[in-house]
This record gives structure tokens, C-alpha cells and sequence, in this order.
């Protein structure tokens, strides 16, 4: 005959202030499980279900989406061809603490054929709806809170999903990271690589504000290195380009310095903080400074432009040139015995002619040197906005072309000279000058002899004529021609 035994059973609110007797057994009907009692402890000693109980289980699926169960603790993927999804438990249902691992046993998952661990219901994943597996032999382990979450407790060390520290992942970010600094240490050296691709793709850093561009760093869409900025974060200014193979600089939108913003106080033979920009170059046989320009022509003022800008007052309130003000120089300065000279030895300066305004802007340029056995500049010549030249000093005409000519001579002064010095043996009876053969408008040309030729003939060149030539030469008879371009005609000038 059959004999069933029952046991005292009530609701966990009653069993848990109820102390039994040593080795009573009684039944939760609240929770379904059994206590055990030793005669002291109120509610007794309650025992683990099987679902409590952490187990070696393994659940093997080959190639195919899965819905777990409570009871598993291990699905192992033997096979993968195919994107797979595992969905979980809900988080209430499964034991809270324990740690249900999926991993690739495989070797075939990748980031086409990856496992997404998927929720079930509203419940969260790391506040995500899902995890994902996307290497070769990966893994998850994720742990239920009992109440709606699941946590990634562990998880492979290579290939990972985009992490967040600090911050929610952003699955367009691989790594997302919020707070104040960042440290990347070493005891020795340390390298930060971005890699591209190709050429043509972009490698590089950005800095932004509020989420929109404003600089940009890098080798971005070729192989050279490119300082970028935007306003916007829409319209992007390339303004400085390093190009690779030759180490070249450019600033495709200028460069502006303020005063000894370069070399500012450096001692020795460098400015010391006499110039904003400074280059230097020993030995070598390229220029330290060249200015170079394409698509000009005569009409445009900007053809390769070294350009001086000059004014009274300060940059946010200029005011007028006054006359005398430099508008510009050149200068140059050597070294002596001991340093470099302090001061221009030789000028090419810009001045105003007159105190300027909008409708009055008048200039003159003057050139200054320092005569030989002396360390004082000294104007020699000037040229006047009026149109007037003013030379202080003797001058020397290196055009100068001097001929012994004989008798029956033939001379055709070049083009580059305005003299012809005539200096024959004695008396001449015969000879010719002939005009230079392509003149400037305004050339003036000087015959001057040592002798008499007492029957000169002077000739124009080829598609030209002449107007008052002399028939003779002698030393007190010197006679000097002008060439008038609009006629293509020399007058004579005395």
C-alpha cells in the first residue's frame, strides 16, 4: 500500500518567524522551496532550487538563432555561417548574481557573422537593447539583477564593441570617453599612431565645440600634413599644408605677425627681437626668401607683391601718414670684426611726400649707402613724387663706350649705352655713327672726340631717321640726339 507524507506548510510570512523543531522540515508555499529547521533559528535554513544552483550545464547550438532558458548558464556556438541572435531570459526570471555566458566555440564569428545578445521585453543590456560578439572565438558573460537589467560582467579582450568610459558606448565611436583629462604614460617612449588606409582617405584629430568642427589636424584625403580650421563646422579653411617630400611650408591664406613675435630676445647673431619673421641659411645655393605668383599678367597689381603697409596710431585705431613717415624700406646690414651692425647700411626707403588723406597720398623713394671707410648712411639719390631726381653725389656714366677708330670708320653705338668717346690717333677725314638699333623713347646718345673728323656722317638704324645730324666732329664740337619713339626719329640736342 501507498503512504504519502505532508509535510507543515505555509506562506513565507508565517515560516519566517517560526522557529521548528531539530531536523523538522517544512514547505514554502511562497517561494516553493523547503526549510530545514535545527530547533533555534526563526524560518529555519531554506534550500536552493535547482535554477539556483550554478552549474557546469552546456548548451551547444549550431548555427541557428536561440532563445535561452532560465536554466542555461553556457551557450557555446559550435558553428556560425550566418549573422545569430541569442535572446535572454527575462532579467526577473533568472536567478539574480548568477553569470549566463554565449560564447563562439566555432572560430567563425566576425563582424558580418557576428552573435547579438538580444533583451527580452523593456529589460536592459549594459542600457543598451543588445551586446554583440564580432571576433573569432569571443565571448560575453553577463549577470541578471533580478529586476529588469543585465550586466556584462566579462568579455573578450580583443575586437571588443565600443566601449564608453565615463560615458554610454556610441556605436559610432569604438571608444567613448567623458571627463576633464586623459593620461597615456611610459617609462621609455611613447607613440600614438592614427592609420588610414589609402592616400585618399583621411587620418587625423578634430576639436570641436558643442559637437561641431572648428580645427582639423592631419593627413586629411592625401599623404601631406594639413592644419584645417571652420567657423562653422561646415565651411572648412585649409590654412596650412606641410608637403611630404620636400618639407615645404605653405600658408594657402598668409601669415600675420606681430611685432618680435619670432626670435623675440634671442641673443648672439639673431635679431634678438628686432624682427617679427626670421630666416637664415648658411651655405646652400637656394634663396632664403623667394615670392612667387601664378595667373598674373601686367594688369594685375598682385603679381608676386612684396607690399608695405604703413600708419600713425595703433592696429584697432590707425590714423594718417604725415610727411617724412616711412611707408616702407629695404635694408641691408654685414657683419664687422665683432657683430653685425646695428643699423641699415645701405636703404632702398618709401617716405611720404606730404601729409596723407584719401584724395592725397604722394611718395618719394630714396636710396642711401655708406661710403667706404665710414658706418653712417647717406642718401645719394631721390626720387620725387613731382617727377624730379635728385642725386647728392658726382655722377658716373658706366654706359660709357670708348672706340680708337681710323679713318673711313664705321661705328654703331649699342643700345645700352648713351656715350661714345671717340678717341682716333690725329684728324680723321671720313667716318660714321650709326644710332643704336632699338632705342627707348626719351634715349639720349653723346658723341664726344679727341680729334677732329672732319667729314662725320651720322646715320639712324634700320626704320628710323634723323633730324639736325652734324657734318663734323672735333673737341670743342661735341653734339648729343634724343630718340622719339612716336616718330621713330633722333633730334639732335646740341
Amino acid at each position: 500500500m501507498s503512504i504519502r507524507l505532508q509535510h507543515l506548510r505555509e506562506a513565507f510570512s508565517f515560516l519566517s518567524t517560526f522557529v521548528g523543531r531539530v531536523g523538522e522540515i517544512t514547505v514554502d508555499t511562497t517561494n516553493n522551496r523547503i526549510q530545514v529547521h535545527d530547533g533555534v533559528t526563526a524560518g529555519g535554513w531554506p534550500t536552493a532550487k535547482l535554477s539556483e544552483v550554478i552549474t557546469n550545464a552546456r548548451t551547444a547550438v549550431a548555427d541557428a538563432n536561440y532563445t535561452a532558458l532560465v536554466s542555461d548558464r553556457t551557450i557555446a556556438y559550435s558553428a556560425i555561417t550566418a549573422a545569430r541572435i541569442v535572446t535572454l531570459p527575462a532579467a526577473n526570471a533568472y536567478p539574480a548574481g548568477t553569470a549566463l555566458t554565449v560564447l563562439d566555440e566555432s572560430g567563425s564569428c566576425s563582424a558580418t557573422d557576428t552573435i547579438t545578445i538580444g533583451r527580452a521585453g523593456s529589460d536592459m543590456i549594459d542600457g543598451a537593447t543588445s551586446a554583440v560578439i564580432s571576433m573569432a572565438y569571443g565571448y560575453l558573460a553577463l549577470q541578471s539583477n533580478g529586476a529588469g537589467r543585465w550586466t556584462v560582467i566579462d568579455q573578450a579582450t580583443s575586437n571588443l564593441p565600443p566601449v564608453g568610459i565615463g560615458t554610454p558606448a556610441d556605436p559610432n565611436n569604438p571608444l567613448s570617453v567623458f571627463g576633464t583629462s586623459a593620461l597615456f604614460n611610459s617609462a621609455g617612449s611613447f607613440n600614438f599612431t592614427i592609420n588610414k588606409a589609402a592616400s585618399s582617405n583621411t587620418a587625423s584629430t578634430i576639436y570641436e565645440d558643442g559637437f561641431s568642427g572648428r580645427a582639423q589636424v592631419g593627413l586629411c584625403g592625401d599623404d601631406n600634413f594639413h592644419f584645417k580650421v571652420s567657423p562653422d563646422g561646415t565651411t572648412w579653411h585649409d590654412a596650412l599644408d606641410i608637403t611630404n617630400s620636400s618639407g615645404l611650408v605653405t600658408a594657402n591664406f598668409g601669415i600675420a605677425l606681430s611685432a618680435a613675435m619670432i626670435n623675440n630676445g634671442i641673443s648672439g647673431n639673431t635679431p634678438g627681437g628686432l624682427a617679427s619673421l626670421y630666416a637664415s641659411q648658411s651655405g646652400g645655393s637656394i634663396a632664403p626668401a623667394m615670392f612667387e605668383y601664378y595667373a598674373g599678367g601686367n594688369s594685375n597689381p598682385n603679381v608676386a607683391n612684396l607690399v608695405f603697409r604703413n600708419a600713425r596710431g595703433t592696429p584697432t585705431s590707425p590714423a594718417a601718414l604725415q610727411s617724412g613717415d616711412f611707408l616702407g624700406q629695404f635694408g641691408a646690414r654685414g657683419y664687422g670684426a665683432t657683430a653685425f651692425s646695428s643699423a641699415n647700411k645701405a636703404a632702398v626707403r618709401f617716405t611720404a611726400a606730404e601729409n596723407w588723406s584719401d584724395t592725397a597720398q604722394g611718395t618719394n623713394v630714396t636710396i642711401g649707402v655708406t661710403a667706404p671707410g665710414t658706418t653712417t648712411l647717406t642718401v645719394r639719390l631721390e626720387v620725387f613724387g613731382t617727377g624730379q631726381i635728385g642725386f647728392q653725389g658726382a655722377q658716373a656714366d658706366q654706359s660709357k663706350t670708348a672706340q680708337t677708330p681710323a679713318a673711313g670708320f664705321s661705328i654703331t653705338i649699342s643700345n645700352s649705352s648713351t656715350t661714345l668717346l671717340l678717341t682716333p690717333a690725329g684728324t680723321l677725314a671720313t667716318g660714321t655713327v650709326i644710332m643704336p638699333a632699338a632705342p627707348i623713347d626719351g634715349h639720349i646718345v653723346r658723341v664726344l672726340s679727341s680729334q677732329t673728323v672732319t667729314a662725320l656722317t651720322v646715320s639712324p638704324n634700320a626704320g628710323q631717321s634723323i633730324s639736325g645730324a652734324p657734318s663734323a666732329i672735333g673737341p670743342a664740337t661735341p653734339f648729343a640726339m634724343i630718340y622719339d619713339l612716336a616718330s621713330t626719329t633722333w633730334y639732335r640736342m646740341g
